[in-house]
């Protein structure tokens, strides 16, 4: 093109590139990648790209498509079914595996499987861990416990987790 000087680019989730989500940039030419934030999880995106000057424009390239990961974490410690006969320091750190995308996590606990019993309880966590102390937990227990992800740039929450367990020690001890 003659005195081309960006790429124009699009993404949407809409492949014809008409929904309320469509996104437009540029960058300039020769430059070979971009990146973007924002995107939802589990979501499939659509994207193209042209050549503009300010005397003339390309058609749209080939129109190419990725999804993002689901941002699901995976519970990975204690295991589930874990009985503990003590804690370690006086609490007891539950683990999952980061999700790409995710800048903070939401771990629920309960004694309940549905998550409704009077014990609820609920953590923010920027990290994929956390602990919970033997003050926030009964003696000789069994708690389910789920996490989910956020991307506040989307926004968006990824579906939760399964639902793991673990039993307290009858006695805490410190």
């Amino acid at each position: 093109i003659r005195g081309g000087s960006l790429y124009e680019y699009q993404y949407d989730t809409c492949s014809t590139f008409d929904s309320p989500g469509l996104a437009t940039g540029t960058i300039a030419v020769g430059t070979s990648q971009v990146s973007v934030s924002g995107l939802r999880f589990g979501t499939t995106y659509y994207w193209r790209v042209r050549e503009t000057s300010p005397v003339d424009t390309t058609d749209w390239s080939e129109v190419w498509h990725f999804t993002t990961t689901n941002g699901v974490p995976t519970l990975t410690s204690p295991a589930d079914g874990t009985a503990f006969s003590s804690y370690s320091n006086s609490r007891l750190t539950v683990y999952w595996n980061s999700v790409t995308g995710a800048d903070h996590y939401i771990l629920e606990w309960d004694t309940a499987a549905t998550f409704n019993s009077p014990l609820f309880a609920t953590f923010t966590a920027s990290g994929a861990s956390v602990y919970i102390t033997e003050a926030e937990l009964q003696y000789g227990t069994t708690y389910y416990w789920r996490v989910c992800a956020i991307n506040s740039n989307a926004p968006d929450t990824s579906s939760w987790s399964t639902v793991w367990k673990f039993t307290t020690p009858y006695q805490l001890t410190t």
